[in-house]
């Protein structure tokens, strides 16, 4: 009769290891593992762990292979912690944008810009705790599979190009910056002209090149968005370092008389200030994006949970009011 099944080999092995139960007498604290061999001799190898059994004060002489249940030898996958998260996320939100904040403060006026910022910070934060709980309900692993199952495939698709779209012009603006710093523009010069002089070295399309290839290119190889965790939380520190050198700076110069008093309030009274009123709405509403990088980062958290996932975007939150409220305010007041 043919049959699907194959024979195991004499010389076979399996790793059997018992159950720590503490409402059970008959188990131990430390895992009891036998390698067993599937010969005849197992009959002896089961007599003498009754035999153990037995010496415990267990009557039970049986060989019972639910207390000795098959274990893989398989390593667990650790995770990122609540810290590289928060740096991942926060990297995700606080970019090139931080820039155009003291801009809006002196269109917003202090006040009501202090107010947006936070009344913004905390929309992001409800609506990504409403994506983690949405995403779990799923069982989603990224933000166009929530899309698929809210609105369906096209609305993946065309949500996955306005992410593309998204981050490549991220990309050009951040190497535009990277090339008027290093290699100056018409209205500056650049680090490397006053640190080595005018050469090749200054040469902008050879500096971004350089860039992108030694340093962008291997961070978009990586595997897993936790291994970014050290790149995001130097990005975040220096982040931290600018708002702070501008907020002395602002401080010392109101203190010295030098800059004056930023305005309370916005300013009705012209037809410009209304449009630029409109240019605010959307450099505020965008400043808190950071959704398709949510799912990522939650499924690489360490014992993940929504309430887990729930904190990171908290402590992301305060930090990032924090550093767009300070950069605000010491821009705005020092006329940026």
């Amino acid at each position: 009769m043919d049959s699907d099944y194959s024979v195991i080999p004499k010389k076979s092995y399996v790793e059997l290891q018992s159950q720590n139960d503490t409402q059970n007498p008959r188990s131990s604290t430390k895992p009891h593992v036998k390698n067993l061999s599937f010969d005849v001799e197992i009959n002896k190898e089961s007599k003498h762990l009754s035999d153990q059994d037995s010496d415990d004060g267990d009557g039970d002489g049986d060989f019972d292979i639910v207390d000795y249940p098959l274990i893989v030898n398989v390593k667990p996958n650790k995770g990122s912690g609540i810290s590289g998260a928060v740096f991942n996320l926060t990297t995700s939100i606080i970019g090139a944008g931080i820039m155009a904040l003291p801009a809006t403060m002196k269109v917003l006026g202090l006040v009501l810009g202090f107010v947006l910022i936070i009344v913004m910070g905390i929309l992001s934060e409800i609506s990504v705790e409403m994506l983690v709980r949405f995403s779990v309900l799923c069982k989603a692993e990224s933000y166009g599979e929530v899309v698929q199952y809210a609105l369906g495939r096209r609305a993946r698709v065309l949500s996955e190009i306005c992410i593309i779209v998204n981050n490549a012009g991220v990309l050009v603006v951040y190497l535009i910056i990277m090339g008027d710093v290093m290699s100056g523009s018409a209205h500056h010069v650049g680090v490397f002209d006053q640190w080595l002089g005018n050469g090749i070295w200054d040469y902008r399309k050879l500096v971004i090149l350089v860039v992108v290839v030694l340093f962008l290119a291997p961070l978009c190889v990586l595997d897993k968005i936790d291994s970014l965790s050290l790149t995001s939380a130097a990005s975040v520190a220096l982040a931290v370092v600018f708002v702070v050198v501008c907020f002395i700076v602002a401080v010392i110069k109101l203190t010295e008389g030098k800059i004056e008093a930023p305005r309370m309030s916005p300013d009705f009274g012209s037809k410009r200030a209304i449009l630029d009123l409109l240019v605010v709405i959307p450099i505020m509403t965008n400043a808190y994006v950071c959704h398709f990088n949510v799912q990522p980062i939650y499924n690489e958290l360490e014992g993940r949970s929504p309430q887990k996932m729930n904190q990171v975007g908290r402590i992301t939150t305060i930090l990032c009011i924090v550093v767009y409220a300070s950069t605000a305010i010491s821009g705005g007041c020092l006329g940026v």
